[in-house]
């Protein structure tokens, strides 16, 4: 299954551990790709600019989507929404730790057939 993949980076710098972004972006593509729609090529957007003294990640897919009533569930360890499609269920438990530990946070959109949209905001802090 190829994907196809747009950036628009407008903002690049961000300080955190190269560790903490691999993950991160990781987890958020695999997703993306992993749940795609089975009658659509994957089409993910990746986009990064800042918004006040944050620094903004987002990615937009075109893939299963889910239902906004359960956006409460997707965040937990071990739940899932789409059992069809293997996995433990800890990927966006991970981010929204990670980014939460960071002093950022996390934002979802989504429908269900049409996709998926996560906005990560780190704040912008000096280098260290």
């Amino acid at each position: 299954m190829q994907a196809i993949f747009t950036t628009d980076f407008n903002e690049n710098k961000v300080y955190l551990s190269k560790k903490n972004f691999k993950t991160i972006l990781y987890k958020l593509i695999n997703n993306s790709i992993k749940y795609h729609h089975p009658k659509r090529k994957p089409v993910i957007h990746l986009n990064t600019y800042r918004e006040n003294n944050f620094f903004v990640f987002k990615i937009i897919d075109n893939g299963l989507g889910f239902d906004m009533s359960q956006i409460d569930k997707i965040f937990r360890m071990f739940k899932r929404l789409h059992a069809h499609v293997p996995g433990t269920g800890v990927g966006l438990y991970l981010v929204k730790r990670i980014v939460e530990n960071l002093n950022g946070k996390i934002e979802v959109n989504s429908e269900v057939e049409k996709g998926s949209e996560f906005r990560i905001y780190l704040p912008i802090i000096d280098k260290i």
